[in-house]
């Protein structure tokens, strides 16, 4: 067990998608016994958006994040078997739309929201080919349980999520894009997508 301290302002917003993109702290070590791949990888997220900010944010910080985050395994989890229906092509294009809505709608977020708090590893474990780190952040008197979805892809772990007090952010994310595929097509998909993400989520009710 560790703790790491990060500073945190609270903001609005939904803590769900601020803990995702800006879990700000400054680096992540493995207790006795835990995966040293999965732990190092959450470590690097934290540290990255410690230093992110959108007066400093640059090509080169987005794209380090695109190698923690995976958005291509995010996107088939999110999709489900909509995913299936997809060219390569398309699917190139619903990945690219999908990480260019997190990070214009959600990583200036991510940044303002830890600024004061404390995040605790506690232990990991493997479940249906995901290595799940479990962990709690406190701020002030307020305490929320995280548990950080990781998956192996050519032999390194990369986020694909994170559950925050029984809530997961791509479930949450799945059934938003599961009622737009009803009743839209691709190209529909993607213009509501690129809409959402200049839309903020306290007003965003679809």
């Amino acid at each position: 067990m560790f703790v790491q301290s990060t500073e945190c302002r609270r903001t609005k917003g939904s803590i769900l998608v601020s803990v995702f993109l800006t879990a700000v702290v400054s680096s992540i070590q493995p207790s006795s016994g835990a995966a040293p791949e999965g732990a190092s990888v959450v470590g690097q997220v934290t540290q990255l958006f410690s230093t992110w900010s959108p007066k400093t944010s640059n090509r080169v910080l987005l794209d380090r994040a695109a190698t923690l985050i995976d958005y291509e395994m995010m996107s088939e989890a999110a999709l489900g078997d909509y995913w299936n229906k997809l060219t390569p092509d398309q699917r190139l294009e619903f990945v690219k739309t999908l990480r260019v809505l997190i990070e214009e709608k959600y990583y200036e977020r991510w940044h303002k929201i830890f600024q004061k708090g404390q995040l605790k590893y506690r232990n990991e474990r493997l479940s249906s080919g995901e290595m799940l780190l479990d962990s709690t952040l406190t701020v002030g008197k307020q305490q929320d349980s995280l548990i950080w979805r990781l998956k192996r892809k050519d032999g390194i772990y990369r986020v694909i999520s994170i559950q925050v007090n029984e809530k997961d952010l791509v479930q949450q994310l799945s059934l938003r894009l599961e009622r737009q595929t009803k009743k839209s097509d691709f190209k529909k998909l993607l213009a509501w997508m690129r809409e959402d993400a200049d839309v903020d989520e306290d007003h965003d009710k679809s």
